[in-house]
């Protein structure tokens, strides 16, 4: 995308050129008029390559991407979002915790985003994208640590004054770990 958009800004810039020295030739008399040719080209063919070619290379991309769509998540975790924090509740085990999601490495996790007050939006980057979390519409977002490990993430959106504190980690175990876990939170909880 980036070499696309150095070779069309090249472009322009040429083709502005050449408009500029055209038109100090057209205020010494010398009177010219645009070709058709120029206006088929610059305006029609030029701009339809230029999309066809960012069109192939986003379908490209796309099918590149994992698809999550067929990935079957073995555990959900609901979070919500609350200014200005994260409760995060693993519904089938009775746990509970807050501003932290512990997930079992290399397995496919569902996590159900909602909010409480204000829009939220749940962002660990180094696992998924971000998604919004609504005070009115559950969100889902299918996220998967490859290998054990903490990642740090926030909200992405800005929720009110205590926003800059509103962090998230997820902590990413083995799957023996994560089981340990899990039977300490029951306890706890």
């Amino acid at each position: 995308m980036v070499a696309l958009g150095t070779a069309v800004f090249i472009l322009v810039v040429a083709l502005l050129g050449v408009g500029l020295v055209r038109s100090g030739a057209s205020a010494e008399g010398n009177q010219r008029s645009p070709s058709p040719w120029w206006l088929l080209g610059g305006g029609v063919a030029l701009p339809s390559i230029v999309i066809t070619v960012v069109l192939v290379a986003t379908v490209v991309t796309m099918r590149a991407l994992p698809d999550q769509a067929g990935t079957a998540p073995g555990l959900t975790i609901e979070v919500t979002g609350s200014q200005w924090q994260w409760d995060v509740v693993y519904p089938d085990h009775g746990v509970r915790s807050v501003n932290e999601v512990h997930v079992p490495a290399g397995e496919a996790v569902l996590l159900r985003l909602r909010s409480t007050d204000v829009i939220h939006s749940f962002w660990v980057p180094a696992l998924a994208g971000k998604m919004d979390a609504l005070p009115d519409h559950d969100n889902t977002l299918i996220v998967e640590a490859d290998e054990p490990g903490t990642y740090g993430g926030a909200c992405a959106e800005f929720c009110g004054l205590g926003h800059t504190g509103m962090r998230i980690t997820v902590v990413a175990h083995d799957r023996a770990g994560f089981e340990r876990w899990l039977e300490n939170g029951a306890r706890r909880g």
